[in-house]
């Protein structure tokens, strides 16, 4: 199993995405546990940045907002934090 996790407080949602996934594509995640702080307003273009750079649409993003976010290197009260995981199809 292969996990990373990364950050970006980028305030345009699709470079944040973009960002998040930029980081998390040598991994090629199954998954991606997606903590945005609530000023990305629906998350679409969050997603959007996201999907399109990792080209992969069966990867699962789950989460949910906060204040803010917490991750290994940083503490921010506008960004978001993730994890990708790649269980090598172990984990369904």
């Amino acid at each position: 199993m292969k996990c990373k996790s990364v950050s970006s407080e980028n305030v345009d949602p699709y470079n944040a995405g973009s960002e998040i996934a930029d980081s998390l594509e040598e991994i090629k995640p199954e998954v991606i546990l997606l903590f945005p702080s609530v000023h990305y307003a629906d998350f679409t273009d969050l997603y959007d940045g996201i999907f399109d750079v990792l080209e992969n649409p069966d990867t699962i993003i789950f989460g949910a907002t906060g204040d803010g976010f917490y991750e290994t290197n940083r503490v921010g009260s506008r960004g978001v934090a993730a994890l990708g995981i790649n269980s090598f199809g172990k984990i369904k």
